[in-house]
C-alpha cells in the first residue's frame, strides 16, 4: 500500500476563512502541497488553504489568467490553471494542470510518488476536486476536503476514502493537477 498523506496534515474546507462551501479547488491543492513537502509560503497562522485563496486573488495571478478567480467552479479550465500557478509559486516548482485518458495514468504517477488532484463530479453531477493520496491492491487512496463522497457527504471525514478504480474512472473528468519532477 502506498498512501502520501499523513493524518494531521489532511486539510478539510468544512473550516476555512474564506467560503468554505467552495473553495474545494485550494483544499485539494493544500493536501497536494503537504503530500510533496515542498511548499514554503504561508501567513503565519493562517491555514495554508486560506493563504492559497489569497495569492490567488493577487494581482500577479489575476493577471495569469486574465480575469478575477472565483471560488467557485464556473469554469474548470480557469480553476486547474489557477491552481497550477498557486503551486508554482508556493513551491518554487512548477505544476501541470492536464487531461489524461485513463486512471492507470494516476496509479502510475501514484506510484511514482506523485499525490494528484482529480476534478470530477463526485455528488450529483458537480464538478469538485479531490486529491488521490495513496493506492492499495484494489482502491485508490483518497483525501475528499468536503468530506465521503461515496456516502453522499453523510460522514464529514474525507480523510483515507477507498475508491476503486472503476468508481473513480466513472466520476471523473480526465483532468488532473500534480507537481512536475
Amino acid at each position: 500500500m502506498i498512501q502520501l498523506l499523513e493524518p494531521h496534515n489532511f486539510h478539510t474546507q468544512r473550516n476555512n476563512k474564506h467560503d468554505p462551501m467552495n473553495t474545494c479547488g485550494n483544499t485539494t491543492l493544500a493536501n497536494l502541497l503537504e503530500c510533496a513537502e515542498v511548499w514554503h509560503y504561508s501567513v503565519i497562522g493562517q491555514q495554508l488553504e486560506d493563504t492559497i485563496y489569497e495569492v490567488l486573488r493577487e494581482p500577479i495571478a489575476q493577471a495569469f489568467c486574465g480575469k478575477f478567480f472565483p471560488g467557485y467552479l464556473d469554469n474548470p479550465e480557469t480553476v486547474a490553471k489557477m491552481l497550477a500557478f498557486a503551486g508554482s509559486q508556493m513551491t518554487g516548482r512548477c505544476w501541470i494542470s492536464r487531461n489524461i485518458p485513463s486512471v492507470i495514468g494516476i496509479a502510475k504517477m501514484i506510484q511514482q510518488g506523485h499525490a494528484v488532484g482529480v476534478l470530477g463530479r463526485f455528488y450529483k453531477g458537480s464538478l469538485h476536486y479531490i486529491a488521490v493520496t495513496g493506492l492499495d491492491d484494489d482502491n485508490f487512496i483518497i483525501a475528499d476536503p468536503f468530506g465521503d463522497f461515496t456516502t453522499d457527504y453523510v460522514s464529514k471525514e474525507g480523510y483515507a476514502i477507498k475508491c476503486s478504480l472503476s468508481t473513480l474512472n466513472k466520476l471523473w473528468t480526465g483532468d488532473i493537477l500534480y507537481m512536475e519532477s
